[in-house]
């Protein structure tokens, strides 16, 4: 319209009476058009964490009806107002948008607030995957770590009888009622009498899961560890000895 009807005549018909008699004539009106600015609706800031994406999506009513375009400062993009945010860039910004019918504009302010996108910490175990015979005592070192440099407690959930873990290290001697189902397998009493030949070719065991866990107080890892517990075949004792009474 602006660029089209620059102005409008508008006529006016008048008439003037006397006593007896009346006149008409007929007024003439040139209307010149005014352009009037377009006017943006209320819109919020935006609260985003990091890695997440930012659309900014303004609405502006133009009075006269003429189509507007937008225009965004960085950190969006100039012409679609997106921002695809990255870690580390958490922070408070702020991005002017514009809108326009090509001769008259408005501009507003939006605040962007990244917050800080919480990084699981990691755990770190020499071995998750070991086997032991009854009644040995092994060692496991458990060690943390976090990107984001946050206060970690380490745990253990369901610690077995018997064991300990403490600055990082498990201590455990599984005890040699660990395994309770046995088999008639010959072969597993003579493996049982060489220690590393037990630990490689019995088939008498049972499986522990350990569950190791790291936690920075937002998100909690777990790291399982598998042990596997071969069974020791114990000689008989002689817990006591009644003599037979003389007859």
């Amino acid at each position: 319209e602006k660029f089209f009807l620059r102005k409008k005549e508008v006529q006016f018909n008048l008439t003037t009476c006397g006593r007896e008699l009346c006149t008409s004539s007929i007024a003439r009106v040139l209307v010149y058009n005014v352009n009037r600015p377009p006017r943006f609706a209320p819109l919020g800031n935006v609260t985003i964490t990091e890695m997440e994406s930012v659309v900014i999506t303004p609405e502006a009513v133009d009075p006269d009806g003429d189509i507007v375009r937008y225009y965004f400062t960085p950190p969006v993009g100039r012409k679609n107002g997106k921002w695809e945010t990255r870690l580390e860039e958490r922070g408070d910004y702020t991005s002017y948008v514009t809108v326009t019918d090509g001769m008259e504009s408005q501009t507003i302010p939006i605040n962007i607030r990244v917050l800080k996108k919480n990084r699981e910490p990691s755990l770190k175990i020499q071995d998750d995957d070991i086997t032991v015979n009854e009644g040995q005592q092994f060692l496991l070192r458990v060690e943390a770590s976090d990107v984001d440099e946050d206060n970690l407690s380490i745990g253990l959930k369901n610690p077995p009888r018997g064991s300990s873990f403490k600055d990082g290290e498990f201590v455990w001697e599984p005890p040699y009622n660990s395994v309770a189902n046995r088999s008639t397998n010959g072969k597993n009493d003579l493996v049982s009498k060489f220690t590393y030949l037990n630990k490689k070719f019995s088939d008498e065991k049972v499986v522990v899961w350990l569950e190791f866990t790291a936690s920075d107080g937002e998100a909690e890892v777990i790291h399982p560890v598998k042990v596997t517990i071969k069974n020791v075949n114990q000689k008989p004792e002689v817990v006591e000895v009644t003599p037979a009474l003389n007859s």
